[in-house]
């Protein structure tokens, strides 16, 4: 799977603006939780998710909610 395609398919799993947890992620997906983290760094990174590295988890901002739930 090409890594545009993770990030989005990643972006519309974390729709629902609810905390997700990395190994849910990482099980969802068939990634290893080291390539969750890479990518849920780059999203905490470029201001489209709140993540909490201490606890393993994300959610988007709602920022990026209100742009992906806007056609």
């Amino acid at each position: 799977m090409l890594m545009a395609s993770v990030v989005d398919a990643i972006l519309d799993f974390l729709e629902d603006g609810t905390w997700h947890y990395f190994v849910e992620m990482s099980s969802h997906f068939g990634l290893t939780e080291d390539h969750v983290r890479e990518i849920v760094e780059f999203l905490a990174r470029f201001g489209f998710a709140d993540a909490d590295f201490g606890g393993g988890r994300i959610r988007l901002n709602s920022l990026s909610l209100g742009f992906l739930r806007d056609p």
